[in-house]
């Protein structure tokens, strides 16, 4: 009798310390399902902003990002121009050329151009915003202009319009 009684109080006491265990454990993973809820929620309210919110970058930046390497004359009526682009995240709307004396304004915008083509194509194809990490030339069609002296880069974001770089034109490429 004896021993079915000291039985019964060990199996009692296992029970107290097995329940104990149990309510730790599981106030524990009520508190982090709390904890990942309450990260799930804010990262929800949260996200859109971060996702609609464009990275801002100065003229400076930008003028530090895109580069005129070289400006010349192909021929009597077609000037090359070589632009680098470092690896960015900007995202350009435009590219801007225009030439000193003249105030004629070329863009480059991922449309169809008449009177600018890319490297080795022919004019009327896409004219493509240089992508980040590429260099490529641009040849702009200079037909009835007079001589150009100068050429100009301008970047337009969608928040701005950005002087890059200015070069003087050379006879010969």
């Amino acid at each position: 009798m004896m021993l079915v009684q000291n039985l019964v109080e060990s199996n009692k006491m296992f029970n107290k310390k097995s329940k104990k265990g149990i309510s730790e454990i599981l106030a524990l993973i009520s508190l982090i399902t709390i904890s990942l809820f309450t990260i799930i929620i804010i990262w929800n309210l949260n996200k859109d902003l971060i996702a609609k919110s464009p990275i801002e970058f100065s003229c400076f930046n930008l003028m530090n990002s895109v580069s005129m390497n070289n400006v010349c004359y192909l021929n009597n009526d077609e000037i090359k121009i070589e632009i680098k682009r470092n690896f960015d995240n900007v995202k350009i709307k435009k590219m801007r050329i225009s030439f000193d004396p003249s105030s004629s304004l070329w863009e480059i915008s991922g449309k169809k151009c008449s009177d600018i083509r890319m490297q080795e194509k022919k004019y009327g194809n896409y004219c493509n915003i240089l992508s980040p990490g590429k260099e490529i030339y641009y040849v702009i069609n200079t037909i009835g202009l007079e001589k150009q002296k100068k050429a100009v880069l301008s970047i337009e974001t969608e928040n701005q319009i950005c002087f890059i770089d200015d070069k003087d034109i050379k006879i010969n490429c």
